[in-house]
C-alpha cells in the first residue's frame, strides 16, 4: 500500500470517529420526572386548594422549564385573613397574581361587597411580596402582578444533581386590601384592609421546575 493510500485509510477512520463523538455529544436524552400532584383539586372553605395526585415523565432539556400547565389556584378569600397553598418544586418558584370581581354575597345575607381594586402580601418561608392595588376588571382592564420571583426562598432539600427529586412548598397569600369604601362612599381612599365577613378572590398562577414559563 502507497504512501498516499495509508494516508486516505486515516483520514476516512478518524472522520468516522469525529461524526461519531459529535453525534453523541449533539443528543439530548430526557429525564423522567418523578411523581408530582396534577394542577386541578377541591377547593375547601377555607379557600385552599388541594391538588390530587398524578404522575408524569416530562422529557425537557432544560431542567428550570417543563412541560406541564401552571398551577391556577382560585384563592376564595373572606376577611382580613391568611390561606396556604402548596405546589412541588425543586428550584423555581415564580407566580402572579390578579384580582377577581366579586361574586358572593356576605354569608347569610344578599348582599354584594362591590370592590374594583385588591391588593394582596404574598410569602414564602422568609419572602414577602406586596402586590400593588391592582384593578379586577369592574372598573377597567383587570390587572395582573409583574412575575414575582421565590426561587430564592426555597430551603431546598434536594441534591443539586438530582433533577428527580423535588420538595413541597407553601404559599401564603394573605392581609388583602381593597378599595371598597372608596370605590361606594368616596371613603378611606385609596384603600383599607377587608373587613370581617367580606368576600375576597383572585387568581395565583405558579411556575415551578415542571411547568411552562408564566408569561
Amino acid at each position: 500500500m502507497s504512501r498516499r493510500q495509508i494516508k486516505t485509510v486515516f483520514a476516512i477512520f478518524f472522520g468516522i470517529q469525529a461524526m461519531s463523538c459529535g453525534a453523541i455529544r449533539g443528543s439530548t436524552v430526557g429525564t423522567p420526572g418523578n411523581n408530582i400532584f396534577n394542577n386541578g383539586g377541591t377547593t375547601y372553605e377555607d379557600g385552599t386548594l388541594g391538588g390530587t395526585g398524578g404522575t408524569t415523565n416530562p422529557t425537557t432539556t432544560n431542567p428550570t422549564v417543563g412541560t406541564q400547565q401552571l398551577f391556577n389556584f382560585n384563592v376564595q378569600g373572606t376577611g382580613y385573613n391568611a390561606y396556604t397553598f402548596t405546589v412541588p418544586t425543586r428550584t423555581v418558584l415564580k407566580l402572579t397574581f390578579t384580582p377577581g370581581m366579586q361574586d358572593r354575597p356576605i354569608s347569610g345575607t344578599g348582599y354584594m361587597v362591590q370592590y374594583s381594586k385588591l391588593a394582596v402580601y404574598i410569602k414564602v418561608n422568609n419572602q414577602e411580596i406586596a402586590t400593588p392595588l391592582l384593578k379586577n376588571g369592574l372598573s377597567g382592564t383587570a390587572q395582573q402582578t409583574t412575575i414575582l420571583d421565590f426561587s430564592g426562598s426555597i430551603n431546598s432539600s434536594c441534591d443539586a444533581n438530582d433533577v428527580n427529586c423535588s420538595q413541597v412548598v407553601t404559599i401564603t397569600v394573605y392581609k388583602p386590601n381593597y378599595d371598597y369604601h372608596c370605590y361606594n362612599f368616596n371613603l378611606y381612599c385609596t384603600h383599607t384592609q377587608v373587613l370581617d365577613q367580606h368576600p375576597w378572590n383572585g387568581v395565583l398562577k405558579v411556575q415551578t421546575n415542571n411547568t411552562v414559563a408564566l408569561q
